[in-house]
């Protein structure tokens, strides 16, 4: 067993520590026992299980239902319910939060290996899933549908707090050129070097996508105009003086890059990138290779 690590979220000491020897028996590692859903999010949060394992009652503020229902959300920990409840009402309740299984107590031990096991498959089956719907199968980032999703989220971040984000558009230059001189396989291995030589001018907080083709978007949350122009920059300089190996030659790129920020009063996404989309259209009708800011 690879070191697994579970999670028990159990208000009862003696069930708790019952359970714990049991698991450490089957192979499995127990990071915490906690009693409270806050706690239970907080631990999680800290230690990262693999599963956690939770009873329906608990105490504190939230019960069992609502902590895996946040605790998801959070964390993306699957979550298995222990409960000795049967009702249909709360078993329909259990498992509309997304929990990945339930165990009646009491069970037995070939009910908790078989059920973990089966949890811990089914979620990574999901993982997989959202990481195919997430991320752009060349480069890794995140592809165009699910920067929508996070851009609509930190627009509504930023007019909540009153922060400012910037935009950022990044399209190849003679991208079809490259393609068309060395062939598609070449033209794959500069985005995905493009993309790498981006991502080190970044932040873990920044939001950087390939939104199509040769083009890349980049959100910088709490980022002003002039630091948004210093790595927009920083980017295109980076790009500039480096060159991608592909066989035995060396390919040479340069990037134009749109830049502009989020406005108060009304701004919308489509407004943001309109204004981002026009200020890459100057830096390609101007000579390509340079940053404009619209």
């Amino acid at each position: 067993m690879d070191d697994i690590k579970i999670l028990i979220v159990e208000d009862e000491l003696l069930i708790a520590t019952t359970l714990q020897r049991k698991l450490v028996k089957m192979g499995y590692s127990v990071v915490d026992i906690v009693s409270s859903g806050m706690k239970a999010i907080e631990v999680a949060i800290e230690k990262k299980p693999d599963l956690v394992l939770m009873d329906i009652v608990i105490k504190g503020d939230m019960n069992g239902i609502e902590t895996a229902s946040k605790l998801y959300d959070t964390t993306r920990i699957p979550v298995v319910f222990l409960t000795a409840y049967t009702d249909e009402n709360t078993i329909s309740k259990a498992e509309a939060t997304g929990a990945y299984g339930y165990l009646i107590k009491p069970f037995q031990e070939r009910e908790l290996t078989t059920t973990i096991r089966m949890a811990l498959k089914k979620h990574e089956e999901t993982m997989k899933m959202e990481q195919l719907a997430t991320t752009d199968s060349l480069t890794g980032i995140m592809n165009r549908r699910f920067f929508l999703q996070a851009i609509d989220k930190e627009i509504e971040r930023t007019q909540r707090y009153g922060n400012r984000f910037s935009l950022i558009i990044l399209d190849i230059d003679h991208f079809k050129k490259v393609n068309d001189t060395y062939g598609h396989s070449a033209g794959d291995e500069v985005i995905v070097s493009i993309t790498q030589i981006v991502n080190k001018n970044l932040r873990k907080v920044d939001i950087f996508a390939r939104y199509g083709g040769e083009e890349f978007i980049i959100c910088l949350p709490e980022t002003d105009y002039p630091n948004a122009m210093n790595v927009a920059e920083r980017i295109r300089q980076n790009i500039e003086d480096n060159f991608i190996p592909y066989d035995d030659k060396k390919i040479s790129c340069t990037v134009s890059i749109g830049v502009t920020n989020f406005h108060e009063n009304g701004d919308t996404y489509d407004k943001i990138f309109q204004r981002a989309d026009a200020a890459l259209y100057l830096a390609k009708n101007q000579g390509r290779n340079q940053v404009v800011y619209q």
